[in-house]
């Protein structure tokens, strides 16, 4: 089957280049550019992976990432940031964290 993967992230490009390095590797891929598009796919069908940005234009991401997992228990969850802390989780949220620019390698590991 399959692995799918969603991405949440307001920058155009850095989708485009994750989506395409990813369906090589041969994930289906979805990505939106803010939190609201973003929850709505999710209610579509839900992937394996969330890859979710801190900085987007309707919020924090981070500060919704635990709303995130209450909706989607079963999903999981990546943190991504260009450095900043805005909006960063719950003490006793445990989400993995990545830090931009995205290194495939790191995307990898992750994704193994």
């Amino acid at each position: 089957m399959q692995r799918s993967i969603m991405i949440i992230d307001d920058e155009v490009d850095e989708c485009m280049l994750l989506a395409n390095y990813l369906r090589k590797k041969g994930f289906q891929v979805d990505f939106a550019h803010t939190l609201t598009e973003g929850i709505d796919i999710l209610r579509l069908g839900i992937p394996d992976y969330l890859l979710l940005d801190n900085h987007l234009p309707d919020g924090p991401g981070w500060k919704y990432a635990g709303l995130i997992r209450g909706l989607f228990p079963q999903l999981a969850i990546t943190l991504i940031t260009g450095g900043e802390t805005e909006g960063t989780p719950n003490k006793e949220d445990t989400f993995m964290r990545l830090t931009k620019p995205l290194s495939f390698k790191d995307l990898d590991v992750l994704l193994k």
